[in-house]
């Protein structure tokens, strides 16, 4: 049940997966990888902080759950990456701003709409270049 909840999670199908996870949840609420898909739900959807709670809650459940912990480490890069760009790029320092949005970009490549935002902030480096 957890690989098909987390396929329908990569397939982009969220509400199937968070729903298939609640369900396993209800069975069982340290069901480690359930709580993983409700991440990765949250990652994909952009909400950063929820999911990087849920990447902690699964390490507290199973501590040797791997892509828990790679979850979270590109959380952090993610949200640092970005950070750091828009600060340059507040600052008027559009070409560091430019090479660190194309870095965040390559963090997680299938995060379709943390891209997009990341994307658009690129844009807007570039116009005022």
């Amino acid at each position: 049940k957890v690989k098909r909840a987390e396929c329908l999670a990569l397939l982009g199908r969220y509400n199937e997966a968070q729903e298939a996870s609640n369900e396993m949840l209800r069975a069982n609420n340290l069901n480690g990888g359930a709580l993983y898909v409700k991440g990765l739900c949250l990652f994909y959807q952009d909400h950063l902080d929820k999911a990087r709670q849920h990447f902690l809650q699964v390490l507290r459940v199973d501590p040797d759950h791997s892509k828990a912990r790679t979850a979270i480490k590109n959380v952090k890069e993610l949200e640092a990456t970005k950070q750091k760009g828009n600060a340059a790029f507040t600052s008027g320092k559009n070409e560091e701003a430019l090479k660190l949005y194309k870095a965040a970009l390559q963090i997680s490549p299938n995060n379709k709409l943390t891209n997009a935002k990341v994307t658009l902030q690129h844009c807007r480096c570039l116009y005022e270049t």
